[in-house]
């Protein structure tokens, strides 16, 4: 079984590596999409747009009920055992 990998390695090295850099890039975006300190700066700018009256009560509602979601997605991925 050695003896193959070692003659495979040129076809199976390339394809390794390109997974090992998607699996990197899957963590590096789902990082950033439900990080926690940017979801509560996106929440603060809601907060700011309905106060100044730039989005109504439903609008808020629905963006917020959109982050509330993507948090909780993040916890889930994050916790031991998820995902």
């Amino acid at each position: 079984m050695a003896l193959f990998r070692l003659v495979a390695l040129p076809m199976t090295a390339p394809i390794a590596g390109l997974l090992a850099v998607a699996r990197a890039l899957e963590r590096a975006a789902l990082s950033e999409h439900c990080d926690p300190a940017q979801l509560r700066k996106a929440l603060d700018n809601l907060e700011n747009l309905l106060e100044t009256g730039e989005i109504s009560e439903a609008e808020f509602d629905e963006a917020e009920e959109a982050l509330i979601e993507r948090l909780q997605e993040g916890r889930r991925l994050t916790s031991p055992g998820g995902a």
